[in-house]
């Protein structure tokens, strides 16, 4: 019996003995799976971090290009609201002349019709005055004719001949005067003509440089202030300066910058001869984005009447001063973006002729 439990206990010990080693066997088998797990994962976590740096670095190159294609989009729009305000004022320049052109040619056209009717006058004397001279004709005839000389003595003939003679002087002389009326009114128009585009010419020379002392005057006043701009023949204030999003009360850094403006317009009033009619004529322009509480021609109007309320409190002559409400209608930009929107909500100021 002891040795057959003897033999159990050797059997069961070398069964224990092959399952602790087969148990060793396979944990060494999955620790060197692992291992060689761990070894693929960090050459591929390797590879990531090097992927994933190229990317950070490509990130930071788009980044910066980015922000360089939004400085030259500004710098275009700025260029583009520049090309855009002096195309306006050349319109305004274009349209003024058109006027002046207008009345020049109402002008020409009643001393057109004076003309004309001096030269019917004139058409009516020559066929008077060649009835005169066949009533003449008729007259000599009747003189040589022996059966009318029996009618009308020689005398009486001669005498009415000359009064015939007399009328027709008159008549040459009264046709004389009208050619010599038409040929003056016709020089006087000419220099009408001339007159008028002189002093247009002049009069828009003359507020195109006091346009040019005007701005050069509101450059020196500003300084570094970047809230008012000037753009051609006109400097801007961007809405956000002066009012909040939807309104049309000033705040009070508006306030201050309008001080600025009152007092520029003060000192360059006293530049000005008295004589030349100017006014200072303020835009009020928005985005297109509708707004709840009334239309944009509406918030446009009553900014720029706010505008010219407060720069008459500040003393500038309400003579001098005009107001007006573009609404959306003139935008600087196509206003997709809300920078290109941005650019659209402003105020302006133009110098021109009431």
């Amino acid at each position: 019996m002891s040795r057959r439990r003897s033999f159990q206990e050797d059997q069961s010990w070398s069964g224990f003995v092959d399952l602790f080693s087969n148990l060793t066997i396979l944990l060494l088998f999955i620790l060197m799976i692992f291992m060689l797990a761990q070894f693929f994962m960090s050459l591929q976590a390797t590879h990531s971090k090097g992927k994933l740096a190229g990317l950070s670095a490509q990130m930071v190159k788009l980044t910066e290009r980015v922000k360089q294609y939004e400085q030259e989009k500004e710098v275009l729009y700025e260029v583009l609201s520049s090309f855009k305000v002096k195309l306006d004022t050349y319109a305004k320049t274009v349209r003024k002349k058109e006027i002046h052109i207008a009345d020049l040619q109402d002008s020409y056209a009643i001393l057109h019709q004076k003309a004309l009717f001096e030269r019917r006058k004139s058409a009516k004397m020559e066929e008077d005055v060649k009835e005169l001279n066949n009533l003449v004709a008729q007259l000599e005839g009747t003189i040589i004719e022996k059966d009318h000389a029996k009618k009308l003595t020689q005398e009486e003939l001669q005498k009415q001949k000359r009064t015939l003679e007399t009328e027709i002087q008159k008549l040459n002389s009264a046709l004389d005067s009208s050619d010599k009326y038409i040929e003056e009114q016709e020089v006087q128009i000419v220099e009408l003509s001339k007159r008028l585009n002189r002093a247009l010419a002049n009069k828009t020379m003359e507020l195109h440089r006091y346009q040019s002392v005007f701005f050069k005057d509101l450059s020196k006043a500003l300084g570094e202030d970047k809230a008012v701009r000037v753009k051609g023949d006109r400097f801007v204030i961007q809405s956000e300066v002066l009012f909040e999003s939807g309104s049309s009360e000033i705040g009070k850094t508006g306030k201050d910058e309008l001080v600025k403006v009152a007092e520029m317009i003060l000192r360059f009033e006293k530049k000005l001869p008295k004589e030349l009619p100017w006014i200072i004529r303020v835009d009020g322009h928005t985005d297109a984005t509708p707004i709840k509480a009334s239309t944009n021609w509406e918030l446009s109007t009553r900014r720029a009447v706010a505008v010219v309320t407060a720069l008459v409190s500040q003393g500038v002559d309400p003579h001098r001063l005009a107001a007006t409400g573009f609404a959306e209608f003139q935008p600087v930009t196509e206003g997709k973006t809300s920078l290109e929107r941005k650019y659209n909500r402003r105020i302006e100021f133009y110098l021109t002729r009431p």
